[in-house]
């Protein structure tokens, strides 16, 4: 661990589980062996009971504290053990988010989830770093290493057209010829497409025609992209992580363990998945997350995120609320528990 490590995260209106808007933000400084946590919020609207702070973690909610809300706003301050806090054991480490909410009803709460790549990255010296800021760079670090290698294939195609073979003979085409450059060029490297049609129509009509089916090419084609675009993302990701046996399919699969930050090795469109709560608090309780590659005969196969949990009615309308309606039973059940599985959804790589 940094001397210094700074953690900012949004606090969310939360009613029966579904999110509402952002209502303020928790802030957490560990130095050393201390952490500091504070709490703004803003538009919070409760009963005339008490008010707690809780740290969430696998185990249930730590409370803190209670903050004393005033025409709908608070602040909240504390400073606690890193390693034990509160003498409780638990570390900071441990928790992944705070919630306030009323100590005898949890049904209206007010909820920050950390995210894990933000507070991995956050170990920096006495600065202040949203998610938001983390994404935002990392998009402007791309568009700037994707304008570079634009540049530099422009440049290399502008020498192989300066250094090609053909840039002479082109020049004596006549000006006026409707033919593509395209086509001059590929009946100048095709001798024997010249020959041919210098043949005679008899021989030509003699000569056996050639396979060529349209449909079945163009399928070939197809498949071929299908395999060259799961090469290049599953193959990579298959030889980097763990491989586990986590559940059973009939057609077979390949599963691999990976944890959110590796979302980010995925398609732009599975990125969102990196920012979800319901995806944050799986891995935090158990510390893993599953990437699924099923097999299907006569069609592509088909690829699942998944996230640890149990089969209960309140894990299923959260998971759905959140992304992941489908529920597949583990391969190995812990002693004493036939309903832990993962929830998944279908994602496209």
């Amino acid at each position: 661990m940094s001397d210094y490590r700074r953690l900012i995260s949004y606090i969310y209106a939360y009613e029966g589980g579904e999110k509402g808007k952002n209502i303020g933000f928790a802030k957490i400084d560990m130095r050393g062996p201390q952490c500091r946590i504070q709490v703004n919020v803003k538009k919070v609207y409760v009963g005339s009971s008490d008010v707690g702070v809780y740290l969430l973690h696998a185990g249930g909610e730590l409370l803190l504290g209670r903050i004393f809300i005033r025409g709908g706003a608070g602040e909240f301050r504390t400073q606690i053990q890193s390693e034990n806090v509160d003498g409780s054991g638990l570390r900071v480490d441990d928790c992944y988010g705070l919630t306030i909410h009323e100590v005898e009803n949890a049904w209206q709460s007010y909820t920050t989830i950390w995210e894990d790549a933000v507070a991995q990255t956050a170990e920096i010296q006495l600065a202040e770093v949203t998610a938001e800021n983390l994404r935002k760079q990392k998009e402007d670090q791309e568009l700037t290493v994707s304008a570079e290698i634009e540049r530099e294939l422009e440049a290399e195609e502008q020498k192989l057209e300066a250094t090609a073979p053909w840039g002479e003979e082109n020049e004596n085409v006549d000006k006026d010829s409707s033919e593509p450059v395209m086509q001059q060029e590929t009946l100048q490297e095709e001798p024997k497409s010249l020959e041919q049609s210098q043949q005679n129509p008899k021989e030509q009509q003699s000569q056996p025609r050639g396979p060529e089916d349209t449909a079945r090419l163009a399928e070939l084609d197809r498949e071929e992209n299908e395999e060259l675009a799961d090469t290049n993302i599953w193959k990579k990701m298959s030889d980097l992580y763990t491989k586990v046996l986590a559940f059973d399919y009939d057609n077979g699969c390949e599963i691999l363990s990976i944890k959110p930050q590796d979302i980010g090795l995925l398609p732009r469109e599975v990125w969102t998945y990196g920012n979800n709560s319901f995806l944050l608090h799986g891995y935090y309780n158990y510390r893993h997350l599953i990437l699924a590659k099923l097999l299907e005969p006569q069609q592509p196969p088909r690829y699942l995120l998944g996230v640890p949990g149990h089969y209960f009615s309140n894990e299923k309308y959260m998971a759905s609320m959140f992304g992941f309606p489908h529920f597949v039973l583990a391969r190995k059940q812990p002693q004493g528990d036939g309903r832990f599985g993962y929830w998944y959804t279908d994602i496209r790589l």
